[in-house]
């Protein structure tokens, strides 16, 4: 069975992709078909990035819990280790 891969191109807060396969056989008419979208539906994009504007992502910081601190029995607790 051939992997499939997803190629995208990202226009302002837009982004298209397709599908291709190892040996890239169609990208030259993905990317062509994805720049002639672009260009004849520019205004439209400009809209879609009016509207939805980029946004700085959250990082949030994950706390790190031991297992002493999960309470679990220690009869479970080799059971989990022993599992793992």
């Amino acid at each position: 069975m051939e992997k499939e891969i997803i190629v995208g191109v990202q226009s302002g807060n837009v982004t298209f992709s397709f599908k291709t396969d190892q040996d890239g056989s169609n990208l030259k008419e993905g990317f062509d078909t994805i720049n002639r979208l672009i260009s004849s539906h520019r205004d439209l994009l400009q809209k879609a990035s009016l509207t939805f504007p980029l946004t700085t992502p959250i990082i949030r910081q994950q706390s790190t819990v031991s297992l002493a601190q999960l309470g679990i029995p220690a009869n479970e607790k080799e059971a989990i280790l022993g599992t793992i």
